[in-house]
């Protein structure tokens, strides 16, 4: 089997897959009546809902981040701190 061959059939086999797979989600949301009745407000809902997660990983990322570098640099500072103490110390003997 060629590598063209093979990259056609991954291809189809994905469009397939995830064809069948939207289309059996969306039967079974349309056995149930709330789902029929308020699709498009539910879909709505559901990707403020979605939005609002990925804002708050943003958010939440971005204040851990600031955290960490504030914490490194305090590190730091204390090493570079006892580095200063230490060092007379460790080379009065050379």
């Amino acid at each position: 089997m060629t590598a063209n061959l093979k990259a056609s059939t991954t291809m189809l086999w994905l469009k397939q897959l995830t064809t069948s797979t939207f289309s059996s989600i969306n039967q079974r949301v349309d056995r149930i009546a709330f789902f029929r009745r308020n699709k498009k407000t539910f879909g709505i809902v559901t990707l403020c809902w979605c939005v609002a997660i990925i804002g708050t990983f943003l958010l939440f990322d971005t204040l851990e981040s600031n955290g960490r570098h504030a914490f490194l640099n305090d590190a730091a500072a204390v090493a570079v701190n006892m580095a200063n103490q230490a060092a007379p110390l460790l080379l009065e003997d050379d």
